[in-house]
C-alpha cells in the first residue's frame, strides 16, 4: 500500500464542512478561516489526533500512514489551542480520549445546528495544508541547567583575525529568572600577532502570551490616554478620559500617553511578557506598530497589577475615531477609541 504524506483534499474538506468554522475546542470561538474581507486568512491549523512523527505527543505506532491522515485523527483548531493540547506538560489532560470526544462533540453541534459553511477552494485546501509543515520538525526540548553560554569571539592565530561576537537571545525570561552564566567577553589572540575576539551580547526579549496565560489571569484591567503619566508605584495621570481630540491642521504630529493596567494572575515570577500595541486610523490604516516588553517581579501585593505606560508617536493625517488595540501575539487584550477632530 502506498504510504500518504498528508490528508487527501476530500479529508480536508470533510474536516472544514463540519467545523462551523470554529476551533474545536470547547467553548472557543475563534475562527478557522477569516472571510470577513475579500482576501481569505488561514487563522487555525489543522491538528493530529495521534501526532504523525515518532516523538510527537500521542504518536501511535500501529497506525498505518492511512488512519494517521484520516479524517477520525484530524481536528481543527486555532493556533493558541493547537499549542495548549500539544504543550508536553498537558499529556495527561488532553488524551486521545479526550480529543476525539471533543471532536465528535464539535462535530455533532455541527450537524444539529445546519450551519453549513461555504465550500473550500483549492487555494485554500492548499494553505490548511501547509499548516501542518510545522508539525512535521520535531520539537526539542532543551534545558541549559549547569550550562554556561558564550557568545563572544575566540581569538584568532598565526596573524589571522579573532571570531567576531555572536548575540544570545534570551526569550521569555527576566535576567533574575535566568541563572545560567552567560560569557560575551571576546578572546586575546591566541598568539603573538592573532586578533582578539569580538565582545558578544545577551538580550532579553518578552514571549508572546498564550491561551494558559489567560486562564492563570492574564488581563488589562483598565486602559486609558492622558496628556502625561508618571508611575512610581501607584500611577498618576494628567487630564485623562477625554471624550475626543481636537488637532489644530492635518497632518499634525501628536504623542499621546496610553496607560494600561495589566494583572498578571499567577503567570510564573520572573516571566517576560511581550505586550503589543498598534493603531489604526479613521480609514482603516495602521499607524502605529510596537511593543513593550513586562517583566513579571516578586510582590507582596495580592493583585499582582502593573501600570505600563505605553508612548504613541502619531501622525494625524485623518479626523474620525481611531483604534487602539493591546494585544499579546494573536491574543488581542484591550482596545480604546479616541475621535480626532479638526479645530474649530
Amino acid at each position: 500500500m502506498t504510504e500518504i504524506k498528508t490528508p487527501r483534499d476530500s479529508t480536508i474538506r470533510r474536516l472544514f464542512a463540519l467545523s462551523m468554522n470554529r476551533c474545536a475546542f470547547p467553548s472557543c470561538t475563534n475562527a478557522i478561516i477569516d472571510s470577513s474581507t475579500n482576501n481569505n486568512i488561514i487563522l487555525g491549523e489543522v491538528c493530529h489526533i495521534c501526532a504523525q512523527n515518532p516523538g510527537g505527543l500521542r504518536y501511535n505506532a500501529q497506525q498505518t500512514s492511512e488512519e494517521r491522515h484520516s479524517f477520525e485523527n484530524l481536528i481543527l483548531l486555532c493556533k493558541n489551542h493547537h499549542k495548549v493540547i500539544d504543550a508536553k506538560e498537558n499529556l495527561h489532560k488532553y488524551t486521545v480520549e479526550y480529543l476525539t470526544c471533543i471532536k465528535a462533540d464539535h462535530e455533532e453541534n455541527a450537524r444539529k445546528a445546519e450551519i453549513e459553511v461555504s465550500a473550500l477552494s483549492d487555494s485554500l485546501v492548499a494553505e490548511l495544508q501547509k499548516t501542518m509543515e510545522s508539525q512535521l520538525r520535531t520539537t526539542v526540548y532543551m534545558d541549559f541547567h549547569g550550562a554556561q553560554l558564550k557568545a563572544g569571539g575566540e581569538g584568532g592565530s598565526h596573524g589571522g583575525a579573532g571570531g567576531e561576537g555572536g548575540i544570545i537571545n534570551i526569550v521569555g525570561v527576566t535576567p533574575a529568572g535566568f541563572h545560567e552564566p552567560i560569557d560575551v567577553h571576546g578572546r586575546e589572540g591566541q598568539v603573538p600577532g592573532g586578533g582578539g575576539g569580538g565582545g558578544g551580547l545577551a538580550t532579553y526579549r518578552g514571549r508572546p502570551a498564550d491561551v494558559d496565560d489567560l486562564e492563570n489571569g492574564l488581563q488589562i484591567s483598565a486602559i486609558f490616554l492622558a496628556n502625561a503619566i508618571q508611575v512610581q508605584g501607584l500611577f498618576s495621570v494628567l487630564g485623562g478620559g477625554w471624550a475626543y481630540y481636537e488637532v489644530p491642521s492635518l497632518p499634525y504630529n501628536l504623542q499621546l500617553n496610553l496607560l494600561c493596567v495589566v494583572e498578571t494572575g499567577t503567570i510564573p515570577i520572573n516571566t517576560l511578557l511581550r505586550i503589543d500595541y498598534s493603531v489604526k486610523d479613521a480609514e482603516g490604516h495602521t499607524a502605529l506598530v510596537s511593543h513593550y516588553d513586562l517583566p513579571i517581579s516578586q510582590t507582596t501585593a495580592q493583585i499582582r497589577r502593573w501600570s505600563v505606560p505605553l508612548f504613541l508617536s502619531l501622525k494625524i493625517n485623518c479626523i474620525g475615531i481611531w483604534r487602539i488595540m493591546v494585544s499579546s501575539g494573536s491574543l488581542p487584550l484591550a482596545s480604546h477609541d479616541i475621535e480626532f477632530r479638526l479645530v474649530g
